[in-house]
């Protein structure tokens, strides 16, 4: 498929997904990009308030909270907020990794430069190491002055300090390693019971494998079809459960290994980075669920209407109900998935604080995009829509589309596949199928002009045409194709041919061309019995000036 007809058309594409990819990733704040700078930025989003603020954490350990006032970004766009979180981090750490007795750690603060600084002092330092400054905006936000602020601030601190220290110890390690042991215990035998449950699974689905049904070769046959469609629904919930229970076994894993992370200080940052993206995790895992339960719902919801009139075009054909219901489900999966899809896009981009108006912006910009690249598939999927609620043909319909014809296999909003008389597989895009002619909707028809000869007794042959039919529809075997008393319409037709004799024989769908078959062997046994001839094309010649030719004849010898 050629989507770009011209070099200007492409030039016009290409900048609307530019300008769109620009939209997206614009933020809020026009010409204040703020970089991730630590991992604060990535679980305390920016907003457009005047004052930010942001958490000090060491090991991962939420401590306290600093604020300074929105200001631009300097040269290397590092917001100042995220500095200073970086450098009283840095220094904390450095405390923590300092050899000292825990009990000669002392934390204090001193006025410089009239604004109180907080130290730290142990057995060994020469001189107090400065941790932090206290502003007066980080007091104010509590409603307190900064000397109250900072009395609060030492004892957090000092416990957050000794806190860590005792969490290097090898005695804590030794019993945080049992608690990861047990916990890979667990998840170990929760994972065995899943897998083996998956294994009955598989087993179950090879039990249903080998007692498959055949596919029907006539999918208008109630029974057959029924039945076959009742197979495939069975696989489909065999399956849902197996990628079930691969998923949970996914979710165990990653939530004891989340849960490990966070009992060692060495890896409780990593822990920070993927509950930054916990909630991404957490959506995609529940937008999938939702839309295999819209699947199951789907199922069920036209399971429920197919013993109604609902999706019958006419009430007096019941056994189309099975097929349409089936090729409803297929193609209302397909729409479901479609929609769960976008919906999850757009939550995705809502988390992620996209811009609202720059993610209308790029939807309309992608929209017509979309609608300019893609004109033939927009128009396949509305044609695909209006034949499913026309009901216009089916899976399992034969129909014939201009001079192409086969049995309907598969069709769904894009397209429409036919398996032809050879065997060889049409693939029809919806948007060209106008005009159709549906052979098995509701039932079909033998529809046969017979010739015989003009010197048949006319009488005679329709007796035996009529007597051969209404024989062949008191067969136990082929009434139960023939829907009513086979019909003689007469001569119809008197040509070179012969005496045209035509026939209606009402059938069951896709049960013309078998009676046919058989009607037209026995018809032949009854006017051999008869000693009707089958009519013979006949054409006349005729010579004028004959005495000529023959003159001609004889002085040429």
């Amino acid at each position: 498929m050629r989507f770009f007809k011209s070099k200007y058309q492409a030039i016009f594409l290409l900048s609307l997904i530019i300008l769109t990819c620009g939209l997206i990733t614009l933020p809020k704040a026009w010409g204040q990009v703020i970089p991730v700078n630590s991992l604060n930025n990535l679980l305390n989003p920016v907003d457009d308030s005047v004052i930010v603020q942001r958490t000090v954490r060491l090991d991962g350990q939420e401590l306290f909270q600093i604020t300074a006032p929105r200001v631009s970004e300097d040269e290397s766009r590092h917001p100042p907020i995220n500095r200073r979180v970086g450098k009283i981090e840095n220094r904390l750490s450095f405390v923590v990794n300092s050899d000292f007795d825990i009990n000669s750690l002392q934390i204090f603060y001193k006025i410089k430069n009239s604004l109180p600084v907080i130290y730290a002092a142990w057995e060994g330092r020469e001189r107090p190491y400065e941790l932090m400054t206290v502003t007066p905006l980080d007091a104010e936000i509590n409603g307190i002055d900064s000397e109250t602020h900072v009395m609060e601030l030492i004892p957090i601190i000092h416990e957050g300090i000794i806190q860590a220290k005792l969490e290097r110890k090898p005695e804590f390690l030794q019993r945080q390693l049992g608690i990861a042991f047990v916990l890979l215990l667990g998840m170990s035998l929760i994972t065995g019971l899943v897998c083996w449950r998956e294994n009955q699974l598989k087993n179950q689905w090879k039990i249903l494998s080998e007692n498959a049904p055949p596919k029907p070769l006539n999918p208008h046959a109630d029974e057959h079809t029924k039945a076959f469609i009742s197979y495939q629904k069975k696989i489909d919930f065999n399956k849902l459960q197996r990628q079930a229970a691969q998923i949970f076994k996914l979710i165990i894993g990653y939530t004891v290994f989340f849960v490990i992370l966070g009992l060692f200080p060495q890896t409780r940052s990593i822990q920070l980075i993927l509950s930054a993206m916990n909630s991404l995790l957490i959506i995609t895992i529940i937008f999938y669920i939702c839309n295999r339960l819209t699947l199951i719902f789907v199922d069920q919801f036209i399971t429920a209407l197919e013993d109604s009139s609902f999706l019958v075009a006419n009430p007096d054909v019941s056994r189309r109900r099975t097929l349409r219901a089936y090729t409803l489900t297929r193609a209302f999966k397909s729409i479901a998935v479609v929609v769960w899809l976008t919906i999850w896009i757009i939550t995705i981009l809502t988390i992620l604080e996209v811009n609202s108006a720059s993610i209308l912006a790029a939807g309309s910009l992608i929209g017509l995009a979309l609608s300019i690249i893609f004109n033939d598939l927009i128009r396949d999927i509305i044609n695909g829509i209006f034949i499913l609620i026309d009901d216009q043909f089916a899976v399992g319909d034969f129909i014939a589309v201009g001079e192409l014809s086969g049995k309907v296999e598969n069709i769904n909003l894009r397209i429409t596949q036919l398996r032809s008389t050879n065997g060889n597989l049409i693939t029809l895009p919806n948007r060209i199928i106008t005009s159709i002619q549906n052979f098995s909707n509701g039932w079909s028809q033998v529809d046969l002009t017979l010739n015989v000869d003009y010197n048949t007794d006319v009488d005679q042959a329709l007796q035996v045409v009529d007597q051969v039919a209404q024989t062949m529809n008191q067969d136990p075997i082929w009434s139960f194709y023939i829907l009513e008393p086979p019909r003689v319409l007469g001569v119809d037709q008197l040509d070179h041919s012969g005496i045209g004799i035509r026939i209606f024989i009402k059938t069951k769908p896709l049960e013309q061309w078998p009676v046919a078959r058989e009607y037209r062997r026995r018809l032949k046994i009854a006017f051999d019995q008869h000693n009707i001839s089958i009519g013979i094309p006949q054409q006349s010649i005729q010579f004028t000036d004959s005495h000529r030719i023959n003159g001609a004849t004889s002085e040429k010898h």
